[in-house]
C-alpha cells in the first residue's frame, strides 16, 4: 500500500534505512531530508514542525512517498517564495533514494506533491 505523507516518531527505523541507502553520495534531495543536520530523528521531526509553523520562516512541509513501510522517497514543499527562491528555486524539491530510481517513484512522488 502506497502513501504520502509526514513521519512520526513510528517511522524511525524507516526513516534510518532510507538514510542508509543514501550513503554513498551527498547530494541527498530534497535538503530537508539531510539527517546529518541533526543530532537524532526527534529533533528532525521537531524542526519539520517549526518550519511549517513559524511566522519567521519561509513555511514548508516535508512529505515521503511510502509503500509497504518502506520510505522510496521524499518531497520539500515551500508554501509561498523569497525573492531568491523565486530565481533559485522553487515550490517542489524531490528525491528518490538510489535503490528505487528508475522506476517511475519521481513521478509518482511529483504528482503526490501538485495535489
Amino acid at each position: 500500500m502506497m502513501t504520502f505523507r509526514k513521519l512520526t516518531i513510528e517511522d524511525k527505523q524507516a526513516f534510518l534505512n532510507y538514510w542508509d541507502d543514501w550513503k554513498h553520495t551527498d547530494k541527498i534531495v530534497p535538503f530537508s531530508t539531510r539527517f546529518n543536520r541533526y543530532l537524532n530523528f526527534e529533533e528532525m521531526l521537531s524542526d519539520w514542525q517549526y518550519q511549517e509553523s513559524n511566522e519567521d520562516w519561509m513555511k514548508n512541509s516535508t512529505y515521503f512517498y511510502i509503500e509497504d513501510n518502506v520510505i522510496i522517497g521524499a518531497a520539500n514543499i515551500r508554501h509561498e517564495l523569497t525573492e531568491g527562491f523565486l530565481k533559485r528555486g522553487g515550490h517542489i524539491g524531490y528525491g528518490v533514494a538510489p535503490s528505487f530510481r528508475r522506476k517511475g517513484y519521481a513521478t509518482k512522488i511529483l504528482l503526490e506533491s501538485l495535489k
